[in-house]
Order: C-alpha cells, then sequence, then structure tokens
C-alpha cells in the first residue's frame, strides 16, 4: 500500500490535514470523503525504507534459494495470485531473515511493485542472478519456468559448494594438525636436545643445526612471526578495498596459487552454470554477460567477463572474444565456439546440402553471399589499427581489419553481380521456353505447397517423373517440369516448385526468382496440403499469403488435401476448388485430374471433320493450330483432330453431328 499527504476542508469548513494510506489515489480520495467535504490536494509519500535485518549476512544461502524457489514454482503452477504466493512461501519460511525479506515483498506487490523490483528493494540478501531471471520471467510470461532453473541452479551450486567444502576439509585438517606438531617440537623437545648437543662439542649435521636454529627463533622471537603473519593479514585487507588490489589477489589465486586449477575450474563453473541460467530465463547476451561479471567470485575471472561483453557489444562473436583471453579454460572456449546459426542461416546451409541442379546450386550460392554481406562488420576487430592518425602514421592510414572488410566485400559484391548474370541467363532461357509453350496454347500447371507437403511425391504419381521424394524439410530446390496428359483434349506442363516456410527469408526469394517466376505465369496453382500436420491450417495461410506476396493471388487456385489417408476423416474436405488425395497410395488422383481438366478446360473438343476436296487447304491450318490425330482419303477427306475454339470456329461447318451450343439469353 501507499502513503498519501492530503490537505482539505472539513465539513465545518475548517482545513484539515494529514496521512492515509491506500492502494492508489483514487481509493484515497474516496476513503477521505468520509472525513473532509472537500479534498484540496494529495501526493504519495516517498518510502523511506531501511530493509530487512540482515544481522551480519550478506545475503542468504544458496540452499535456502533453492528451497524458495522450489516453493514458488509449485504454488504459481496451480494458478494463486502473486501476492499470496509470497504470503505463502514467508509462512513457511524457515528463517526469521527470509521470513522478512518476504513480508517486506508481499507488502512492495501489493503496493504496485512488480516481483522483480520487490525483491530488489530489499536489499542485499539476494544474488543479482535471482533479481535479472525474475525480471527476465516477468517480461516473457515464463515466470514458473523462471523459478524452476533458479531452483535447479542454486540446488546444484550448494551441492558443488558442500563438495567442494567436504573435499578441503581432510586435506585443511591435516594442515593444522601437522603445524601443531611442528610448533610442539620445535618449541618443547628441540630445547631438551640442544644442550646434550652442546656438551658433545662436535660439529652438528646441518639439517640439525638449522632445526636447532628454527627452534632459537621460535622460542624468542616468536612475536615476530605473529607481526609477519598481521602484516599479510592487514595488507590483504588493504587490497581488497581497492579494485587494482582485489586483481591483484584474484591473479595470484588463478595464476601462481598451488590451488590454481581448482581456482580456475571453479570460476568457469560460475560462469558456464550463470550464463546458462541467464540465455534460459531470456536475457541478451550482453545483459547475462553484465549480471555473470557480478556474479562470479574471483575478481579477475569478472574482469575477464566485462571484456568479452564489451568485444560481443562491438559486433564480435562471444567464442572469439573468450578465446582471446586466457583466463577462460579451454575447454570453455571450444564448447562456446560450436557455431550457432539463426534462422535464415540453418535455412541456407539446409538448402546448399540440398541443392542438385547448377542452377539450385547458384540460387543457393547466391543467398549465401547476400546473406553474409551485411554480417561482414565486426568479424575483423581482431586486427588493430597500427597506423591511424596519431603521428605515427599517415592521415587517413587504415588497420588491416579495415582493409580486409573492404576486400572481402568488393569480392562478395562481385560474386553477386557475376551470380545475378548466371541466373538472369538462366531466367532468359525460361522465358524462350514460356513462349514457345504460350505459342502453342499449352496451360502451365504449378505444384505449390508448405515444405514436405508432398509436392514431388505428387508429380511422381502423375507424370512418372522419377524424381527424389524424401520425408524431409526442403528437398526439392529444383524446379522440375512435366508434360501431363489430363484427358483426351487436354495436355498441361506441370511443374513442381521449392517448398514454402513461415517467414521464407528475403535472401531466398530474390535468388530464387528464376523458379518463382513460374508462379506468375501459370494457369493453375495446385496448392497442396499436408492434413496430416497438426498446423496443416498454419501452413496453409503461410502459403497463401506468400502467393499474394509473389503477386500470383489472381491465378486460379485449387486445394490439394494431401495424405488424407493419414489424417482424421473430419480434416478431409470437399468442394468445387479442393479435393482430397493420397499421393502415395495414389487415392484420389483421379478425382484429381478431373478437377484440373474442369478448371482448365477452354473449349476444346476432340472432333471428325468430311472436308470437300475443294477445302483441302484447311487440313494444312489444322496441322498448325490442331492436334491431328488421324486422316482418311474417302469420299471426302476425315479428319480426327483435337481443336481449340478457334479452329472449331473456322470449320464447324464440316464437323460430323456439329451443333453450335447457345448461350441462356438465345434460348
Amino acid at each position: 500500500m501507499t502513503t498519501f499527504k492530503y490537505k482539505g476542508l472539513s465539513p465545518d469548513g475548517a482545513k484539515i490535514s494529514g496521512v492515509i494510506k491506500a492502494y492508489d489515489e483514487y481509493e484515497a480520495v474516496s476513503q477521505l470523503r468520509e472525513t473532509c467535504s472537500v479534498v484540496t490536494r494529495i501526493d504519495p509519500v516517498p518510502e523511506q525504507r531501511t530493509g530487512p535485518i540482515t544481522i551480519g549476512r550478506k545475503r542468504i544461502k544458496d540452499k535456502e534459494l533453492a528451497i524458495l524457489c522450489s516453493q514458488f514454482a509449485i504454488i504459481l503452477t496451480s494458478g494463486l495470485p502473486i501476492v499470496r504466493c509470497v504470503e505463502m512461501v514467508a509462512a513457511q519460511a524457515r528463517t526469521r531473515e527470509v521470513r522478512q525479506l518476504l513480508e517486506r515483498v508481499a507488502e512492495d506487490v501489493s503496493g504496485g511493485y512488480s516481483l522483480a523490483q520487490s525483491f530488489s528493494n530489499a536489499g542485499t540478501l539476494l544474488p543479482v542472478t535471482f533479481i535479472e531471471t525474475i525480471r527476465a520471467g516477468e517480461q516473457s510470461g515464463t515466470l514458473e519456468l523462471c523459478f524452476q532453473r533458479l531452483h535447479t541452479y542454486y540446488d546444484k551450486s550448494s551441492k558443488t559448494r558442500a563438495k567442494l567444502v567436504s573435499t578441503l576439509t581432510y586435506p585443511a585438517l591435516v594442515l593444522i594438525v601437522a603445524a601443531i606438531v611442528f610448533l610442539i617440537i620445535m618449541v618443547v623437545a628441540v630445547p631438551m636436545f640442544t644442550s646434550a648437543f652442546a656438551q658433545l662439542g662436535s660439529d652438528l649435521p646441518p639439517v640439525t643445526r638449522g632445526l636447532i636454529a628454527v627452534s632459537d627463533f621460535l622460542q624468542h622471537f616468536w612475536w615476530t612471526l605473529l607481526l609477519i603473519v598481521l602484516a599479510i593479514l592487514i595488507v590483504r585487507l588493504l587490497l581488497r578495498r581497492s579494485e587494482q588490489g582485489r586483481l591483484f589477489l584474484a591473479a595470484g589465486k588463478l595464476r601462481r596459487s598451488p590451488l590454481r586449477r581448482l581456482h580456475q575450474m571453479n570460476a568457469a563453473a560460475q560462469f558456464a552454470a550463470t550464463m546458462a541460467t541467464m540465455l534460459a530465463a531470456g536475457l541478451p547476451v550482453t545483459r547475462a554477460l553484465e549480471v555473470t561479471s557480478g556474479v562470479v567470485s574471483n575478481a579477475l575471472f569478472a574482469d575477464s567477463v566485462r571484456r568479452v561483453r564489451q568485444g560481443v557489444e562491438q559486433g564480435r562473436a562471444l567464442a572469439d572474444c573468450m578465446l582471446a583471453d586466457p583466463t577462460f579454460p579451454r575447454l570453455l572456449t571450444e564448447m562456446t565456439g560450436v557455431q550457432v546459426l539463426d534462422r535464415s542461416g540453418l535455412i541456407l546451409d539446409i538448402f546448399a546440402q540440398r541443392a542438385r541442379t547448377r542452377e539450385g546450386r547458384l540460387q543457393v550460392e547466391l543467398a549465401q553471399y547476400q546473406y553474409l554481406l551485411p554480417r561482414l562488420i565486426g568479424m575483423w576487430t581482431h586486427l588493430e589499427r597500427q597506423g591511424g592518425t596519431s603521428g605515427k602514421g599517415p592521415i587517413g592510414s587504415k588497420g588491416p581489419g579495415e582493409t580486409q572488410l573492404e576486400t572481402d566485400r568488393r569480392h562478395i559484391h562481385r560474386k553477386i553481380d557475376k551470380l545475378k548474370a548466371e541466373l538472369e541467363e538462366v531466367r532468359r532461357v525460361r522465358g524462350t521456353q514460356r513462349q514457345r509453350r504460350m505459342k502453342n496454347e499449352i496451360p502451365v500447371v504449378a505444384i505449390v505447397g508448405y515444405t514436405n507437403a508432398g509436392k514431388s511425391t505428387l508429380l511422381n504419381a502423375i507424370t512418372g517423373a522419377g524424381i527424389p521424394a524424401n520425408n524431409r524439410l526442403f528437398d526439392t530446390l529444383d524446379t522440375t517440369t512435366r508434360l501431363l496428359t489430363v484427358s483426351d483434349t487436354l495436355d498441361v506442363v506441370i511443374s513442381d516448385t521449392v517448398g514454402f516456410i513461415r517467414k521464407l527469408p528475403h535472401q531466398l526469394v530474390e535468388a530464387f526468382k528464376a523458379t518463382l517466376e513460374e508462379l506468375e505465369y501459370a494457369d493453375l496453382l495446385l496448392h497442396v496440403i499436408d492434413v496430416s500436420n497438426p498446423q496443416w491450417q498454419q501452413q496453409a495461410a503461410i502459403v497463401e499469403s506468400l502467393i499474394r506476396e509473389l503477386k500470383a493471388d489472381h491465378i486460379p487456385c485449387l486445394r490439394v488435401y494431401n495424405k488424407c489417408d493419414l489424417a482424421f476423416s473430419g480434416q478431409r474436405s470437399a468442394g468445387e476448388d479442393t479435393v482430397s488425395i493420397s499421393a502415395k497410395t495414389g487415392e484420389g488422383v483421379p478425382e484429381l485430374l478431373a478437377c484440373i481438366d474442369k478448371k482448365l478446360d477452354k473449349g476444346t473438343r476432340r472432333v471428325t471433320l468430311h472436308l470437300p476436296y475443294d477445302k483441302a487447304g484447311l487440313l494444312d491450318g489444322l496441322y498448325r493450330e490442331a492436334k491431328v490425330e488421324s486422316v482418311e482419303y474417302a469420299a471426302s477427306i476425315d479428319v480426327v483432330a483435337v481443336c481449340p475454339p478457334k479452329v472449331l470456329g473456322q470449320v464447324k461447318d464440316y464437323v460430323e453431328g456439329w451443333h453450335e451450343e447457345k448461350e441462356d439469353w438465345e434460348l
């Protein structure tokens, strides 16, 4: 709740003032209506927070945090409000510090603070990892999952710490006992033999003389040893108060200490675990590195993490930044350096593996270069400036990094221009073939659909093309065209196209323009839909939106619901523009061909003509503009031909059994 300071007038007109607690200003004014006739001013009072009592503790232990996160995750799963969850966890707290903290958090959340801000207001008991993960969970709506990740993180951390302590306890006890025994021997035992050695009057071995000297020093100058130990502690305390001092001490642990390997592995484990938790919570890499630098206990390792963060902000890869710093173990840098691709890069990589023909390889290579070009910046930052304008070199001189970047850009631009020229030649050849088909009035049918919907399998089923049709994404990159006899009066050219996908990268659309151009000149689109996929409706919508982007939405489209043998009965659809098939088993293929014939029927008919011999000149026109199947010379010239409407209008007087169809208004 928030405290408000108010001023107003009482019912009798007297000025009054005071404070009141409410959730918001509106509620505060409503409460004041009972005592004030007029509220002249109301302002929120900034809270003076003292924070919970820590009793000398810097933060809550990892084991307690693990239990706390586990309780939050379980209670949040039940769907209870945040305030109620905090109150329930506070009631189950095992320590007074945690209970006080959670009570303060519950109060802040009730007052309108976010859960992360409420934990942040609680003081220094909670680590920054905990608060940042909660903040990321609130922003992404995955608070339950974030608490589960934090439980796993702190549980592993507490177990690792306990194992480390148990491992070092025995050697530490052995060293302490050995030191005590050594002091007893030096102070008590050795002086008992010193007088005996003196009476002998003979020369003692160097080792014995050394022991006697150490014994005498400990007996008479023990305070010097205490002063040395005290001086070391004071110097260590002073060094810890400065940044350079902390780095010096941390460097001693990582580079000069007998346990340096153990310290390095411990710091690396802290770094890896914290980064994994932060990235899983949805934090950006730079923010995750910032939080991690505050969590790592070794100051030198933390400073290295901050330098890595600066490098990532400049555009360098995380693995490259870590590799340039010897503080990080080689194993950690190698694991981080595993190639990570974004969505577009992954699709391009798959396309590169699938391309078989020269045209397909050209298109993929062009898309790869277009993808790489804007990502060259930052790749050569490890090549520092060697000249510059600081007086050590000529004005305007550039370092090897900038020179390499410019060289690579010019090289890529040249490659892109060359590939575009080659693809333009491919497009010209396709245009010539397309004009020939248009001249012959052969309809074009294009098969489109989401990737792995069964387009290639359908083409094989209706034409016997024999092209590879595997159950995997982006298996077809190259356009395959075949001649298909749909009926005795209709032949079409049918083409298989590259599969679509959600958010198709712009580079692919540009590179595959020569292939996708077939859609613009098609007379009919066969939209193949995999109805066995639970998300087939979303996939169909994506394909239709991409067709609109390619400006092919004006072309008639026939929906082909494929894999109907694997789909539920409710997913099978029928209608004028739909047909259900199974390209693998052949079910529904005849109905599909009948639908194609109906869609592309332009009045072409197979007819028998009886031409008089004085009209033999018409036969030459039939050979040019129709499909002549047979010719017999008898009393007349008997011709069987498949004629388009234009030719039928010229020879209708000689067609056997011809009757001209009339429009409805003529009947």
